[in-house]
């Protein structure tokens, strides 16, 4: 009987290590998701990242380069690097 719960407790502290690796590579960006390849949720959040950002300088300086910053490919969902009418329209 001690044995079995050894192993288990042995797995679930496996189980919480990996876990707790995956969420230090993300808060210290090991793992960059915008790099895996464009879909269409990354490209939206890109598009609405630009727009808040470009917001908050009330459309005077662009606020990074749209080629630069991932996903790339989004054409390919219909999602271009927007005007600031574009941005006018989809903040609000």
């Amino acid at each position: 009987m001690n044995k079995a719960i050894a192993a288990h407790a042995i797995f679930i502290v496996s189980v919480i290590l990996i876990f707790l690796f995956f969420i230090a590579a993300i808060f210290f960006k090991w793992i960059d998701w915008s790099k895996l390849g464009a879909n269409k949720f990354f490209c939206s959040a890109k598009l609405h990242s630009y727009c808040s950002d470009w917001k908050k300088t009330n459309f005077e300086k662009t606020p990074w380069n749209w080629n630069e910053k991932g996903p790339e490919g989004c054409e390919e969902f219909g999602i271009m690097q927007p005007s600031q009418e574009d941005c006018e329209k989809l903040l609000g």
